[in-house]
């Protein structure tokens, strides 16, 4: 399927924030559409494609009347978007924005759902590289500061960052959504040398456009529910896994969620079919020995989590 211009993201299932881009496109034009998807209730956001049973949608001037992205389209001599996002299991890992020139046909509806038809496929394997660990990368403990302007300049750079360009997708939403003041501006996203970093943003008062993000390793406890996402577990299922994960037994499990204990098993047996294990004791290793035990060289916090 041509086109002209693309840009595909990463998300945070948790946010929707973009963590990371790839384009063919130069310029100012994705700030913009950063700034549109978060600051602006603009026709089929990300977001809100999210929530829809087709996550794609095909677009020209006539189908977005009062579009503050379809006038900057066409500025740029854009005529014609197609953009989707990638679900699965009722997630969202990632999105795409294709355009196609003034001369050139607009996309249509089979075209948009033919990008909706590889969305699935896409969010499984976004979410497969996650459980993908960069084991041989030593943890560093250190916690950053960017300050960025109204343009989204870097104005100040504290503690230790060695390549904030690197994080400038995951930057630039952190810093729209904080604008917008639609709740927590927060996003997990992977850094330059492959640990999880967690990046926080907050206006600098509330009549300033200067917005602050720290930006430090990922806790096991920001991570947990990631993987718990990426291996395909439904939300009942997380809820099995944090309890045997505290060591409950079945019955306490039934109990404390209101189910039986005939459930739970079902539950179980699912959960270790997603993540090719056979017992429980099984499922611990593997979270812990994969996910966890490299991090047990990091200081802990004062409520006993791991700091990265």
């Amino acid at each position: 399927m041509p086109f002209d211009g693309g840009c595909w993201h990463t998300l945070d299932p948790a946010t929707l924030l973009i963590t990371s881009h790839w384009t063919n496109l130069s310029g100012d034009g994705f700030p913009m559409i950063v700034e549109n998807e978060y600051r602006h209730d603009d026709v089929a956001s990300f977001a809100e494609l999210a929530t829809r049973q087709l996550p794609a949608s095909a677009l020209t001037p006539h189908d977005a009347p009062g579009s503050a992205r379809f006038v900057a389209y066409q500025g740029r001599g854009w005529r014609s978007e197609l953009r989707s996002t990638f679900v699965v299991d009722g997630e969202a890992w990632g999105a795409v924005m294709l355009l196609r020139a003034s001369d050139v046909r607009p996309f249509t509806a089979d075209e948009a759902r033919f990008v909706a038809a590889l969305g699935r496929r896409l969010a499984q394997a976004i979410r497969a590289a996650i459980l993908v660990e960069e084991h041989a990368t030593p943890s560093r403990h250190d916690v950053g500061l960017v300050v960025l302007d109204e343009r989204n300049r870097i104005e100040t750079l504290g503690g230790v960052l060695d390549e904030p360009a690197a994080l400038g997708p995951a930057l630039l939403s952190v810093a729209e959504f904080a604008r917008a003041k639609r709740g927590t501006a927060q996003v997990r996203t992977p850094g330059p040398d492959g640990r999880w970093l967690v990046l926080h943003g907050a206006l600098l008062g509330d009549d300033s456009s200067r917005v602050a993000v720290v930006v430090e390793p990922a806790r096991s406890a920001e991570l947990a529910p990631l993987y718990a996402s990426a291996f395909g577990l439904t939300r009942r299922e997380r809820d099995v896994l944090g309890e045997v994960l505290r060591g409950r037994s079945t019955t306490e499990i039934a109990d404390r969620l209101s189910v039986t204990p005939y459930t739970i098993q079902d539950h179980l047996k699912s959960i270790f079919s997603k993540t090719d294990t056979a017992t429980r004791s099984e499922l611990v290793a593997r979270l812990f020995f994969d996910h966890f035990e490299p991090r047990l060289g990091a200081p802990l916090r004062s409520d006993g989590t791991f700091a990265s």
